[in-house]
Order: structure tokens, then C-alpha cells, then sequence
């Protein structure tokens, strides 16, 4: 049964990404986010994992894709009860908030970071600067946790299966953390512009998404 719970759980993560996107996202942003075919070539590779944008949206399209199918053809051994029944439920409450919250620090992390933010890597010249504050004082990704906890809830609310659910979920956080971030870090890490800063940030905010844990 693929009750209430999980249909808006479906119907936020559609508004999550539109939103995000189209809306919150600045035109100063857009402008010199890399994000069109004329500035695309601009942007980064990394030496030792190649272009992240391409990588980290296959694996999230096969966390959106996989979880429906897993769902359709009713695979999985383990079950979460909350998932399969007509009616809200605590757990699956829990979840709907969880959601909600993932929209408020994404939300927070894009505001801080201002016309710095783009889909794509890249320097936006010598003025580039290392945002410090806001949630970044906390973790140097914010905007990336949001999607950890995003992506974490979808996979197991929408399979409704702890196992395949998180074998979904985890194959997008290795993705994130051996691809997205390291290419990002070597990006900011090398750039004139930003490379002595980034080094003192990663000193003094220590973790990348989750403090005390990764």
C-alpha cells in the first residue's frame, strides 16, 4: 500500500528540487552558476574523480528511479510497517517533518551562500570568497546534509523496505562523499583565489555533514 505518508513524501521531493531550483536560486547566481551550455565549459574537473555534477545526479535520478520500482514490484524482505498502511502514522509523521526541515536548512545553506551557489563547480573568479557563516559555521556542506536527510527518509519511506532502502541511500552517500565533495574540497583546496582560505576552514569546521559523525 502505498498510503499518504509516502505519496507526500513523493510530492515534496518534486516541490524540494523545483523550488530550489527555480525559485530560491539567485539570477546574480544563475549568471555565473556554470549552469547553462555557454558557461558549462567552465566548469570544474576534478584530476581525481572527473566531472561530480554528472555523477551525483545518475545517482541521485537511480535513488528517485530505484526507489519507485523497488515499490511497484514489491521487492524487499524487510519491511517498515509505517510505510505500507493507508493512514498517517507517527513514524510516518516523522518522516513528513524530517522532509520539511531538509527545506529550511537547503533553504538557509542557498541563502548564505548567495550568488556563490551553483549546481555545477566552479570559481567565479578572483572574487570568489569561502562563506563562513550561517550553517557553515556549523559544517562545510549544509546544503549537501540537507540532502543526506532528504534522500535518507525517500529512500526508506518509498521502498518501504530497510534493507534495499538503504542500500539505495547509501550508494548516493558514497557518491557524495568519494565524488561530490572530494572533487569540490580539490577545487577550493587548488584555486588561488579561494585555496588558503578553504584550508583554514576545513581546520576550524572540521566535519562536512553531520557534526561529531562524518
Amino acid at each position: 500500500v502505498m498510503g499518504p505518508v509516502v505519496h507526500t513524501i513523493i510530492g515534496l521531493n518534486v516541490l524540494y528540487w523545483v523550488f530550489m531550483e527555480n525559485v530560491s536560486r539567485r539570477d546574480e547566481g544563475k549568471k555565473v552558476g556554470f549552469d547553462d551550455h555557454a558557461t558549462a565549459k567552465k566548469e570544474f574537473e576534478s584530476k581525481s574523480v572527473g566531472n561530480t555534477s554528472y555523477k551525483i545526479t545518475a545517482s541521485q535520478v537511480f535513488v528517485y528511479i530505484g526507489g519507485l520500482i523497488v515499490r511497484r514490484l514489491k521487492l524487499g524482505s524487510h519491511p517498515i510497517a509505517a510505510f505500507h498502511v493507508p493512514q498517517f502514522t507517527p513514524a510516518g509523521i516523522a518522516a513528513i517533518v524530517v522532509t520539511l526541515l531538509c527545506f529550511a536548512l537547503r533553504y538557509w545553506a542557498m541563502e548564505t551562500l548567495g550568488k556563490f551557489f551553483s549546481r555545477k563547480l566552479g570559481i567565479q573568479g578572483d572574487t570568489h570568497q569561502v562563506v563562513r557563516n550561517g550553517p557553515y559555521a556549523i559544517v562545510r556542506n549544509p546544503g549537501y546534509s540537507a540532502n543526506l536527510f532528504l534522500f535518507l527518509t525517500y529512500s526508506l519511506a518509498v521502498t518501504g523496505d530497510l534493507l534495499l532502502g538503504s542500500a539505495l541511500f547509501l550508494q548516493w552517500l558514497y557518491v557524495m562523499l568519494a565524488v561530490r565533495i572530494k572533487g569540490e574540497e580539490e577545487m577550493l583546496l587548488t584555486d588561488k583565489a579561494t585555496g588558503e582560505a578553504y584550508k583554514k576552514y576545513m581546520q576550524d569546521v572540521k566535519y562536512k555533514l553531520i557534526p561529531f559523525v562524518v
